[in-house]
């Protein structure tokens, strides 16, 4: 019986105003006077438009979908800009304009992102509308959806327009402070901080002045005392590069760990220190240390496509990846759980590596299990920093020692 509802639905659809045109005419010739033919007369215009409608092509439509930019933040407000322009003059009584936005965004709409016009023979027509808040991730706009029909409803017809556009929205980070980074010289295993990027070297004797030596070298009391110039001799400085490492396993507050790594690879970047970052289940791909502003736009674009999907724990990413980790490089994992395997393993591994661990978490979910797991680890010299979400911005500057902050 589908095939007869499909054809009675076809059928009202496309020749209901035939048959109540017919129906009228019947009428005005049986019943004859003014009345009646008056009807047939009024109604026939509508039935003629409803008739060349059907032949009226939305294909032949051309829609642009706009942008203020291509890039935003998370929470920005987006507005979006919408041009139909038709290539004919046909007169259209209405025309809704809908555009199909990403699954994602659809809980912040009220319809707003539909519009309708009664262009008649206006050929060109814009409408704007906003979201509210940009959700992080990559999203593509597809589609713009056409809806004409005539002025009784017994005919309508909708299309779809292609419009591609794809929108990125960064994860939100914020300006923090984080001073707590290493360097490591060529002799002896001490550690020192990193106080200017532009400090290749430190001093390690004098020599005797060679052509091509700066101005800035020279030791001046040396010069005096041996009536020779004289200047330094440097002993170059290895860096430590930093591993973000991210744990892509589903938690409530992945957003915020999130914006966590991101604001982490701004502070550091902005010291001038090499940085990689890896989510877990990114595990096959290789560690790309870079600095400046081009590989900063890297890892966000990274961060902004991640997921939270438990296909690789955070335990399972070091047993295989461990081999793959930098040598004397800084290891900063963001997560929001730890458990005593996981810790083990840390120690485990724990050589030319410096780990250090945050713990993104709300305050109610502290408990007697969470810490004796982090002392364990810093009884094992594993740095650990937990964050609360409300203040975590706060707990990389140097010299913080609230207990609701850092331990």
């Amino acid at each position: 019986m589908s095939w007869i509802r499909r054809w009675s639905t076809f059928f009202r659809k496309k020749f209901v105003y035939v048959l109540l045109l017919v129906v009228s005419f019947v009428f005005a010739m049986f019943q004859g006077g003014f009345v009646s033919w008056f009807l047939f007369y009024s109604f026939l215009p509508f039935a003629i438009y409803t008739f060349l409608l059907q032949f009226h092509s939305m294909k032949n439509v051309e829609v642009r979908r706009s942008f203020k930019r291509d890039e935003y933040s998370y929470g920005d407000m987006i507005k979006v800009e919408i041009t139909v322009i038709r290539k004919n003059a046909f007169p259209l009584v209405y025309l809704i304009v809908e555009d199909q936005v990403p699954e994602r965004f659809l809980s912040q709409f009220n319809l707003n992102h539909k519009f309708i016009f009664f262009p008649l023979w206006k050929q060109e027509f814009r409408f704007s509308y906003t979201i509210p808040s940009a959700i992080r991730g990559e999203h593509d706009f597809n589609n713009v959806i056409l809806k004409t029909g005539d002025i009784l409803g017994f005919y309508t017809k909708e299309t779809r327009i292609s419009c591609f556009n794809r929108l990125l929205v960064f994860p939100h980070y914020e300006r923090i402070t984080y001073k707590q980074f290493e360097a490591v010289y060529e002799e002896g295993q001490n550690s020192s901080p990193v106080r200017n990027y532009n400090e290749a070297a430190i001093v390690s004797g004098i020599r005797e002045y060679s052509p091509g030596d700066r101005m800035s070298w020279i030791h001046w009391k040396a010069t005096a005392r041996k009536n020779e110039i004289m200047t330094k001799e440097f002993e170059e400085r290895k860096s430590q590069d930093v591993v973000l490492i991210l744990n892509q396993e589903f938690s409530p507050v992945f957003e915020e760990m999130v914006s966590v790594t991101a604001s982490l690879a701004h502070a550091i970047l902005q010291k001038g220190v090499g940085v990689a970052y890896v989510g877990t289940n990114d595990w096959k791909a290789g560690l790309h240390v870079g600095r400046g502003e081009q590989h900063k736009k890297r890892i966000l674009y990274s961060l902004a496509k991640v997921n939270n999907h438990y296909e690789r724990s955070l335990l399972s990413f070091f047993e295989y990846s461990q081999m793959f980790l930098l040598a004397n490089a800084s290891c900063l994992i963001v997560t929001s759980s730890v458990n005593q395997e996981l810790i083990s393993a840390l120690v485990e591994m724990k050589g030319n590596i410096s780990i250090h661990l945050s713990i993104l978490l709300n305050k109610q979910d502290m408990n007697h299990e969470l810490e004796k797991n982090i002392h364990f680890a810093q009884r094992n010299g594993i740095v650990c920093r937990r964050l609360f979400l409300d203040r975590w911005k706060y707990a990389f500057e140097e010299g913080i020692a609230d207990a609701d902050i850092t331990i």
